[in-house]
């Protein structure tokens, strides 16, 4: 059974279309694919993992912004040098 953790964070993937951040689905022994989209651009980042926080932290590791939204690597720098 599915269950949405957190309203902004995560959906069905059903709801793939949708503009929140971290879409997921069942996979075998528990694990679930996790998919973040760049709030910016077209990029995505899909990963194999148990928990929201371990799909967010290879996100992190792979240079991806996801809280308070998600934000690729590319969209990041450019959030960032705008920023300073």
């Amino acid at each position: 059974m599915r269950q949405k953790a957190d309203l902004r964070m995560v959906t069905p993937m059903q709801d793939i279309a949708t503009q929140d951040v971290a879409t997921r689905g069942t996979e075998h022994f528990g694990a679930q694919r996790w998919s973040f989209r760049c709030e910016r651009c077209d990029h995505s980042y899909r990963t194999v993992a148990h928990t929201y926080t371990v799909a967010a932290l290879a996100a992190r590791a792979n240079g991806w912004v996801v809280d308070p939204t998600a934000l690729c690597p590319g969209c990041a720098s450019v959030a960032l040098s705008l920023a300073a």
